[in-house]
C-alpha cells in the first residue's frame, strides 16, 4: 500500500507489540492513534476504510468508522475460528465487506451471514525455492547428513527479546540434530546478536532469509504466532 502511495500517520514499527503488559505500556499511544483517527473521519470522511489484520486495534476502528457511517473492507480476516469466537459478532456489527486469505474463512463467515470473499493467501503467490537441500547446506555449513529441525522465533524486535531465548532453551534439548535458527531481516541485527552470545550449541546454525528452503528441509519447525 505504501508503494501505491499510502502515507502512514503514524510509524508501523510502533504497532509491533505483543503480550498484556506491552499493550498497557503503550496504551496511550494506541489512545492518540484512535482520537487521531476519529479526528480524521469527522474532518475528512473517507469514501472507505481498509483495516489490514491486527484485529486488537482494527475493530475497534471498524466500530469507529461504523459510527460515521463509512464502510469497512477488511483484509486478512482475524481468525475468530481459532480464538476469541466472539469476534466474529463484531466483524458481522462493523465491516461491510471481509476478504479472506484462507478458503474455509469464507465458509464459515457465510454461517453468520457476514459479506466476504476469499483472495488468497499473499505468501502462496511468493515462495520459490532458490537452493536445493545440498546446496543450501553447503551455504550455511550444514551437515546434510544429519535430520534438521527449523526455530523461527519470529520478525519484531519485541518477539525475539520474549521468544528467541525459549526457542534456544527448546534448542538444546535436540543434541542429534542439525538446528536451524531463522533470522529476519526486520529485526535488529545487534539486539539478535546480542540474545545468542554465549550460547554454546554446536549444531546451531543462523540462517538469515531462505525460510521456504529452512521450511521444506526441515523435519519439523516450529514458529512463534502472535495471538
Amino acid at each position: 500500500m505504501q508503494a501505491m502511495g499510502l502515507k502512514a500517520l503514524f510509524p508501523f514499527g510502533r504497532f509491533a507489540v505483543m503480550g498484556f503488559v506491552e499493550v498497557i505500556k503503550h496504551l496511550g499511544f494506541f489512545m492518540k492513534v484512535q482520537r487521531r483517527i476519529r479526528k480524521l473521519f469527522e474532518e475528512d470522511r473517507p469514501d472507505l476504510v481498509i483495516l489490514v489484520d491486527y484485529p486488537g486495534l482494527n475493530l475497534r476502528i471498524a466500530h469507529l468508522a461504523d459510527e460515521f457511517r463509512i464502510p469497512v473492507l477488511y483484509y486478512i480476516c482475524p481468525q475468530f475460528w481459532a480464538w476469541k469466537h466472539e469476534r466474529v459478532f463484531k466483524i458481522k456489527a462493523s465491516v461491510r465487506h471481509t476478504a479472506c486469505i484462507l478458503p474455509f474463512e469464507k465458509e464459515m463467515l457465510d454461517i453468520h451471514n457476514i459479506n466476504s470473499t476469499y483472495v488468497g493467501h499473499p505468501i502462496a503467490e511468493e515462495v520459490s525455492y532458490e537452493l536445493d537441500r545440498e546446496s543450501f547446506a553447503r551455504f550455511f555449513g550444514i551437515d546434510s547428513s544429519k535430520r534438521w529441525l527449523g526455530f523461527f522465533p519470529g520478525s519484531r524486535d519485541g518477539e525475539i527479546r520474549k521468544m528467541l531465548p525459549e526457542f534456544l532453551k527448546a534448542a538444546s534439548k535436540w543434541p542429534e540434530y542439525e538446528l536451524l535458527l531463522s533470522k529476519s531481516k526486520n529485526v535488529n541485527h545487534n539486539l539478535f546478536m546480542q540474545q545468542i552470545e554465549g550460547i554454546k550449541l554446536p549444531n546451531l546454525h543462523i540462517v538469515d532469509g531462505y525460510n521456504y528452503e529452512m521450511m521444506k528441509y526441515s523435519e519439523a519447525w516450529s514458529a512463534h504466532q502472535e495471538r
